[in-house]
């Protein structure tokens, strides 16, 4: 469960995953480091790929923050270093490498600090994962102790990784099988202002997953592939519609690409992942501009 606001006027993030869709959250959150700091929502709440951009969002580092979000997306995670379909083959990996993702590029080489989380200006974080024995979504507390852990379930997107991830007794896998947008969620805690990242068109509504593609996707899982099929599409679209007509007294503020990006789930070209940051960037910019940030 998510935690109650402290008062009426407290504002919570939500920012939807996607793989490396999660460009356009990349540039937004970048955008958002520099103007509109984490210390300004008392809750956030990430999925997948959503997940890793607000975990640099929130270990603000003032001017840092902004440059490491844009340089993660857009010289580290193109080409065959982060994903690849030989790696199977070649190098008995997943075809998406979360080791390099999250125990080189967040631990390592831009140094995450998971301590962050422990400061008292710095928002509730919660990660969106999926329960694959339970069959629910569940909303864990990132805390220093299970930052990274927590991330690797995020990230465990089915087919492209072994799509779970162990993590404190419970096998879990990408929030965004079972609860892509939590709006739901976080308006169910009780917040009223909420602003929410999307890395689709707000129009954009997805069909059903298919009979194969859940089964290849947890092959040895076929309950979950069915629950995968019958309520992932549900989730989203609903999402969408509250997204489009909110409940009476809810304030919401959406940052979202006005056209479809050119990247996909697994997309590693460099110069569609810098242009979808790019694009992320001058959208959240203009959202500021305009001042509809709550």
């Amino acid at each position: 469960m998510l935690p109650s606001p402290s008062s009426p006027e407290s504002n919570a993030l939500i920012v939807e995953g996607g793989g490396m869709k999660g460009a356009f959250s990349g540039g937004v959150l970048a955008c958002m480091s520099k103007y509109f700091p984490s210390n300004k929502f008392e809750l956030v709440v990430g999925v997948s790929a959503g997940s890793c951009v607000s975990a640099f969002y929130i270990a603000d580092e003032g001017d840092l923050t902004p440059q490491k979000i844009t340089d993660i997306w857009k010289h580290e995670l193109y080409g065959n270093r982060f994903i690849s379909f030989f790696n199977p083959l070649t190098k008995l990996k997943t075809i998406l490498d979360q080791n390099y993702l999250i125990d080189y590029i967040f631990k390592n080489k831009y140094k995450l600090n998971p301590h962050i989380l422990e400061e008292k200006d710095k928002p509730n974080f919660y990660v969106v994962v999926s329960d694959l024995q339970n069959h629910i979504p569940r909303y864990i507390k990132a805390t220093k102790e299970n930052m990274f852990s927590l991330l690797k379930a995020a990230t465990a997107l089915p087919i492209a990784t072994r799509g779970k991830h162990l993590f404190e007794n419970f096998i879990l896998g990408d929030g965004g099988n079972l609860d892509p947008i939590p709006i739901e969620a976080v308006i169910k805690a009780g917040y009223k202002n909420i602003t929410v990242v999307l890395n689709h068109p707000l129009d954009y509504v997805t069909k059903p997953i298919g009979r194969i593609t859940s089964r290849l996707a947890f092959y040895s899982n076929p309950g979950f592939a069915r629950t995968l099929r019958h309520f992932h599409h549900r989730m989203f679209n609903r999402a969408k519609m509250i997204l489009k007509n909110p409940p009476p007294n809810i304030n919401l503020n959406i940052i979202a690409p006005g056209e479809f990006m050119p990247v996909k789930t697994v997309t590693t070209n460099i110069k569609k992942l810098q242009y979808t940051v790019n694009k992320g960037w001058q959208t959240a910019y203009a959202n500021f501009s305009k001042k509809l940030i709550l």
